[in-house]
C-alpha cells in the first residue's frame, strides 16, 4: 500500500489546476470591470449627492427656523401689534426680503385676527382678518416697491384658528404642555404637511409655533415655504449623466422636489407634479425606487438594486427630520449604465471563461469523487450495518488518505463503544427490575384501615423507595411473624436519597434491607433510626443522605408512631373539620450526623376518615415548562375533594393531575408518596 498522504494536501495538488483557472478567469473579469469596486462607487457617489443634498436643505430650513424663533420673541415681549398693520409691515418686510424661502407670514391669535403679509416678486399683499367684528369679510392691502399701499375690502369666508399651520401649533401645545422658561422651543415648532397654499395656491409647507404675550392672549406666527425652491435646487443636481434627486414627504411620500428633468419644465409642469403621489407620476421610477427600498430587511444605509422601464439603478433613500413632528427623504438615484457602460461583451467573455473553468473543473472533481469515494462508500455500508444492530467486527478500509484511515478508526471505536452502551442500557433495565421488584407486590389487608403506594423514579432507576410490612406477634408474643392477612400492625416506610440513578438506588435499598431486618428482630422506631443512621454515616460520601420517614401503624388503636429524618412536609387530613395538620421533620437526614438525637413526636391518632399522606421532594416540586411548580396547595385540594375514595384512587388522581401539569416536560427528581386512611 502506498505511503498515505493528508487530504489536505491531496486536495491541494488537485484543485491546483483549478484554483490557477479561476484565478485567471478572476483576473480576465477584474481587468474588463469589476462590479463591487463599480457599485462601491456608485453607493458613494450617491451617498455624497444626498449628503450634499442634506445640507442644502439645511441651510435652507435653517434661516427660516431662526427667524421664526426671533419673530415669536419678538411677539413674547408684545412686539407683534397685529392691530398696526403698517407697523407690522415695516417690521416683517426686511425679514421677508432676507428670506429667500419664505414666501410669506401669519400671525394669528385665539380671537380670530390675523395678519398676514405675502411676497410675488417685487410686488406685496397684506391681509387683514378679525372673525369676530368683520365675519366673512377681511382687509387687503397690496402696492409694488417703493409705492404706498392700496387698501379694500373682500369677502371671504376665513378663519386662521382652522388653518392647519395654526391647528398644528396649538396641538404641539397641547402634546408637551405649557412653555417655561426652561422648555425647548423647538419641541414646540410644527411644520405642516406639504399642502397648496390659500392666497397663491402654490404648493409648500408652514413653519409654526405658539406663544403668548405680556396680554395673555394665546397666537400662533408661521412661515410659508414654498416647495419650488427646493424643486429649483434637486432639479439642477447632476449626479451622473442620467442620475436623479429628489425629496418626498415622510409621511404620505407626496413629491416636494421634483428630479431633473431631460427637458425644460415650465412653472405649470412643475407645480402639476408637486404634492403627487409616485404612483401618480407619469414615469414610475420613483415609485419603484420606494418600492424597492422598502423590500429591504431594514432601512439602513446603502444603495439598493431595482429595474424600472427596462433599465437597472442604483438608489438610496436617507431621512431628513426638520422638527420632531415633520420629516422629509431625500433620495439619489444612479442608472447603472452611467458608471459601467455597456456590459454586453464584458457577460459574453464572463459566460466563456466561467464555462471553460467548470468544465475543466468538473473534470477533475470526477477523478477525485472516484478516488474519494470507495472508502466512503464502504464506510456507509458498514453504518448502515451497525444501524441495525448488527454490531460484529467489519472489514477493514483500505485507502491511502490518512484522513480517511483516521474515519475508519474512529468509526470502529463508535461500533465498540455502542456496543458497551446497550450493554450498560440493558443493565440499567435489569437494575429497575431488580428496584421494582423490591417494592411490596402485595400490600397488607388491614381492618379498618386502606393504604397504597406509589413510586416513579426519574431515570432508569431512583433514589426513592418504599416498603409497607405487616407484622403480628406470635401466640408467646416472644417472636414477630411477617403477615399481609390482618396484621396487629403495620411497619412503613420512605426514604429519598439524593440524586437518582443506580448509586441513589442501592443507598435508598440499603435503608429498606435494614429496616426489615430490625421489623423481624422487634426492635423499636428510636433504635431503629439510631441504628440506620449510624451505618449509613459510614457508608455515605461526604455530601450524600437520606431523608426517610419510618412508621409504625398500631391497627387497633389508630396510633401513628412515626419518626422523621429530614422527610417533610407529611399531611393529617382531619375528616371532621376538612382541614389539613402538616408535620415537619423531626431530625436532619440520615448520614449526616455520627450520632441522631432520636425523640419521637406527638403520637396521632387516625379517626374514621381520616387520611395521613406522605410525599417525595419529587411530586409537589415538580414543574412545567414555564418553571411553575405543582405545589403542596394543589396536593391538599386534590385528597380534600377526593376524601370519599379509596386510597389508590387518591393516588391515581394525583398522579392523572401530575401528569397533565407538567405535560412532556420531563421529571426532574423521583416522585413517591404512601398514603393511609382510616375507614
Amino acid at each position: 500500500m502506498a505511503n498515505p498522504v493528508s487530504i489536505k494536501r491531496s486536495l491541494l495538488v488537485n484543485f491546483l489546476l483549478v484554483i490557477v483557472l479561476l484565478s485567471s478567469a478572476i483576473t480576465a473579469i477584474t481587468f474588463v470591470g469589476n462590479r463591487r469596486a463599480v457599485r462601491d462607487l456608485t453607493a458613494n457617489l450617491i451617498s455624497q449627492s444626498i449628503d450634499h443634498t442634506e445640507s442644502k436643505l439645511e441651510i435652507f430650513f435653517k434661516p427660516v427656523i431662526r427667524d421664526l424663533m426671533l419673530a415669536r420673541s419678538w411677539g413674547m415681549q408684545g412686539l407683534l401689534k397685529t392691530d398696526n398693520p403698517e407697523y407690522m409691515r415695516q417690521l416683517f418686510i426686511p425679514m421677508i426680503k432676507e428670506l429667500k424661502p419664505v414666501s410669506s407670514l401669519m400671525v394669528a391669535d385665539e380671537r380670530g385676527r390675523e395678519f398676514m403679509l405675502l411676497k410675488t416678486g417685487v410686488s406685496w399683499f397684506n391681509r387683514l382678518s378679525k372673525v369676530e367684528k368683520w365675519r366673512s369679510k377681511v382687509r387687503i392691502f397690496k402696492w409694488r416697491n417703493g409705492e404706498k399701499p392700496l387698501a379694500s375690502w373682500k369677502n371671504l369666508v376665513y378663519d386662521p384658528r382652522k388653518r392647519p399651520w395654526y391647528i398644528g401649533a396649538v396641538n404641539e401645545l397641547r402634546k408637551y404642555g405649557p412653555m417655561t422658561d426652561k422648555s425647548d422651543a423647538n419641541f414646540y415648532l410644527h411644520w405642516t404637511k406639504p399642502y397648496n397654499f390659500l392666497t397663491t395656491n402654490e404648493p409648500g409647507i408652514t413653519a409654526s409655533i405658539y406663544f403668548k404675550a405680556h396680554d395673555g392672549v394665546q397666537r400662533v406666527i408661521g412661515f410659508d415655504v414654498s416647495l419650488n425652491d427646493i424643486s429649483k435646487y434637486t432639479m439642477n443636481l447632476k449626479v451622473s449623466e442620467n442620475g436623479k434627486v429628489f425629496v418626498l414627504n415622510y409621511d404620505d411620500l407626496k413629491l416636494v422636489g421634483l428630479p431633473r428633468s431631460k427637458t425644460p419644465l415650465t412653472q405649470a409642469e412643475i407645480n402639476e407634479q408637486l404634492l403627487k403621489y409616485p404612483d401618480k407620476l407619469k414615469d414610475p421610477l420613483i415609485s419603484n425606487a420606494f418600492k424597492a427600498y422598502t423590500r429591504k430587511s431594514d432601512y439602513s444605509r446603502g444603495p439598493v438594486r431595482f429595474s424600472s422601464n427596462g433599465q437597472v439603478w442604483l438608489g438610496e433613500f436617507r431621512q431628513f427630520r426638520l422638527s420632531e413632528n415633520r420629516a422629509l427623504w431625500i433620495a439619489a438615484l444612479v442608472p447603472e449604465t452611467d458608471i459601467i457602460g455597456d456590459q454586453s461583451l464584458l457577460r459574453i467573455w464572463i459566460f466563456v471563461i466561467t464555462i471553460t473553468a467548470m468544465l475543466i473543473a468538473a473534470f477533475r472533481a470526477y477523478i477525485l469523487a472516484r478516488r474519494y469515494s470507495k472508502p466512503i462508500d464502504f464506510l456507509m455500508i458498514q453504518s448502515e450495518r451497525i444501524s441495525r444492530g448488527l454490531l460484529y467486527k467489519g472489514d477493514t478500509v483500505d485507502s491511502g488518505i490518512s484522513e480517511i484511515q483516521r474515519l475508519a478508526e474512529a468509526h470502529e471505536k463508535m461500533r465498540i463503544a455502542l456496543k458497551s452502551l446497550l450493554k450498560l442500557e440493558g443493565d440499567l433495565q435489569l437494575a429497575r427490575q431488580i428496584q421494582q421488584n423490591t417494592f411490596p407486590k402485595d400490600l397488607p389487608l388491614l381492618e379498618g384501615f386502606d393504604i397504597d403506594a406509589w413510586s416513579q423514579p426519574a431515570e432508569e432507576t431512583g433514589g426513592d423507595t418504599y416498603d409497607i410490612i405487616g407484622y403480628c406477634y406470635d401466640e408467646q408474643k416472644k417472636g414477630i411473624v411477617l403477615t399481609n392477612d390482618k396484621p396487629d400492625y403495620t411497619f412503613l416506610l420512605m426514604a429519598d436519597a439524593t440524586g437518582h440513578g443506580i448509586g441513589p438506588a442501592l443507598s435508598a435499598n440499603e435503608v429498606r434491607s435494614m429496616l426489615r431486618m430490625a421489623v423481624r428482630t422487634g426492635v423499636k422506631i428510636e433504635q431503629i433510626a439510631a441504628h440506620i443512621n449510624e451505618q449509613l454515616f459510614q457508608d455515605l460520601h461526604a455530601g450524600r443522605f437520606i431523608t426517610a420517614w419510618l412508621c409504625e401503624l398500631e391497627i387497633a388503636t389508630a396510633k401513628l408512631t412515626y419518626f422523621s429524618a429530614g422527610q417533610a412536609p407529611m399531611l393529617h387530613f382531619h375528616s371532621k373539620t376538612g382541614e389539613f395538620t402538616s408535620l415537619e421533620a423531626d431530625s436532619a437526614p440520615f448520614g449526616i450526623l455520627s450520632e441522631l438525637n432520636v425523640q419521637l413526636p406527638e403520637v396521632p391518632v387516625l379517626e374514621h376518615g381520616d387520611i395521613f399522606i406522605v410525599i417525595s421532594d419529587g411530586v409537589y416540586e415538580a414543574t412545567d415548562a414555564k418553571g411553575n411548580q405543582f405545589g403542596l396547595d394543589r396536593v391538599m385540594d386534590i385528597i380534600k375533594t377526593s376524601a370519599d375514595l379509596s386510597s389508590s384512587k387518591i393516588l391515581l388522581r394525583i398522579r392523572h393531575e401530575l401528569d397533565n401539569f407538567t405535560g412532556d416536560f420531563p421529571a426532574n427528581d423521583d416522585r413517591t408518596a404512601i398514603l393511609v386512611k382510616r375507614h
